[in-house]
This record gives structure tokens, sequence and C-alpha cells, in this order.
């Protein structure tokens, strides 16, 4: 599975979820097997979006959405992501 890890500062978690939220369809439709939404401790308004895909096709078809760039900047996305492309070599739940 890949995994893909999005990281980018956000004005206010809030707005930003209701976006991320209203978002859901499109990820769904792009093949996305599951998601985390981890937020900084020391920063509220800095989020990470993990995602896992079957296949990199899948991911860059996601990402190259036109629609995403337009659902991050009306969520209050405040600059660039950060994009991080992982195999998954294992999976652990305790």
């Amino acid at each position: 599975m890949l995994i893909v890890t999005i990281t980018h500062p956000v004005e206010d978690y809030t707005w930003w979820r209701a976006g991320f939220d209203g978002f859901e369809g499109a990820r769904r439709a792009s093949g996305t097997k599951f998601e985390r939404v981890p937020q900084d401790v020391n920063d509220p308004n800095l989020i990470s979006v993990v995602m896992g895909f079957d296949t990199r096709e899948q991911a860059d078809a996601f990402l190259g959405l036109p629609e995403l760039k337009e659902a991050m900047a009306g969520a209050g996305v405040t600059a660039p992501p950060e994009f991080r492309f992982m195999n998954e070599v294992g999976r652990f739940d305790y």
C-alpha cells in the first residue's frame, strides 16, 4: 500500500476541518483506503493528512485534481503543502 502524508498550516482548524469533511466524496472516489488526521501538539493549525492508496497512480490522480487545490485554498491552507510518499512495510495496532 502507498501511504501519502500531506502536511500544511491552516488559518483555523475548525474552518479547515469543515472543508476537509466536505471533500470526503472526492477522496473516496479517488480510491483512498484510509485517512488519518494528526494535529501538531504545539500548533493546532499545523495539520497532516495521512492517506492510503493501492497505487501511486491513484495518489497522483487525486493530488492532481484541480478541485483539490480549490478545496485547500477554500479551507484556509496558508502555505504550499509538503507531500511524502511511502510504501507501507508494516502495520501494528495495539
